[in-house]
């Protein structure tokens, strides 16, 4: 058995669910989103990977992230409502730490 995680990222709220292997949602979690500064944001987006994790245990758990935003072509960079990650370079894996 393995389990699911999703995180999404809104301008107002981040919530976590996880999920059994057949997508019902089993426990969900809700936090407000920082838009004081990236990093209180990453801190944020962390802290609701780490709950998924820990509610998962041993069990195999991959996990999504939904960030809705527009890339400019040109510069890369996410254009969001959120004036934390506003202006942020889009590309995969750049504003994904190794700590997530």
């Amino acid at each position: 058995m393995s389990m699911l995680g999703g995180i999404d990222l809104g301008g107002t709220k981040i919530e976590a669910c996880l999920f059994d292997d057949e997508f019902n949602a089993v426990l969900r979690r809700r936090t407000a989103t920082p838009t004081n500064s990236f990093e209180a944001l990453l801190d944020a987006l962390h802290d609701q990977y780490g709950w998924l994790r820990a509610q998962a245990g041993s069990t195999p758990l991959n996990v999504g992230f939904g960030i809705p935003a527009l890339v400019e072509a040109e510069t890369g960079l996410a254009l969001t409502a959120n004036p934390a990650f506003h202006g942020q370079a889009a590309a995969p894996g750049a504003f994904a730490p190794a700590r997530l």
